[in-house]
């Protein structure tokens, strides 16, 4: 809901990276969803531009986050609009992963989710207020085992293509020591 155009609120990020420089931060980890840019390109990288100006005012550099595999909810696909609200004590009851195991398992749309990866870290991929790209969250979170593993050598590759000044990362979750030296 952060990145969506009806629901962008720089005021709140604004108040957030306060806190946050107050506590020490130096830098965030910020998550981007990829279907957002799906349906509206243009206006999340827009978005995108004014989350790092806001921070940098603040003196925070940003690791951006393009494609994630958790879901600690029951739902597993992302979707547009209202998402659901905070239940309180409860640990991101609402998180989706981007871009979602169908669209993961599903070849035919990954021509839009490298469109996506090239756009966004060609479009930042020498911003210096950029710390650099976790290109995959927890690739395989989603109960997926390692059917995530062929994404994430396409991110990377694609990633690579844009020829970023930052460091790639990705955020591992579970596999074994052989799969980390794939990618």
């Amino acid at each position: 809901e952060m990145w969506q155009a009806d629901t962008f609120d720089p005021e709140t990020i604004d108040a957030e990276l306060t806190l946050a420089k107050r506590a020490g931060f130096n830098c965030v980890r910020v998550f981007v969803q990829y279907l957002v840019w799906e349906h509206d390109a243009q206006g999340l990288e827009t978005r995108l531009e004014q989350f790092l100006a806001l921070a940098d005012k603040h003196g925070i550099r940003t690791l951006f986050v393009l494609f994630d595999d958790c879901a600690f909810s029951t739902m597993t696909e992302p979707f547009l609009g209202k998402q659901p609200e905070v239940i309180p004590g409860e640990y991101a009851n609402g998180w989706t992963p981007s871009p979602g195991p169908k669209r993961v398992l599903d070849r035919a749309t990954w021509p839009k989710l490298e469109a996506y990866t090239r756009a966004v870290v060609g479009r930042f991929r020498d911003d210096p207020r950029v710390l650099g790209w976790d290109v995959y969250n927890e690739p395989g979170n989603t109960g997926m085992g390692n059917q995530s593993l062929p994404l994430l050598r396409s991110v990377f590759s694609w990633a690579r293509q844009a020829n970023p000044l930052q460091p790639l990362t990705a955020g591992v979750w579970g596999g074994t020591p052989e799969s980390a030296h794939t990618c």
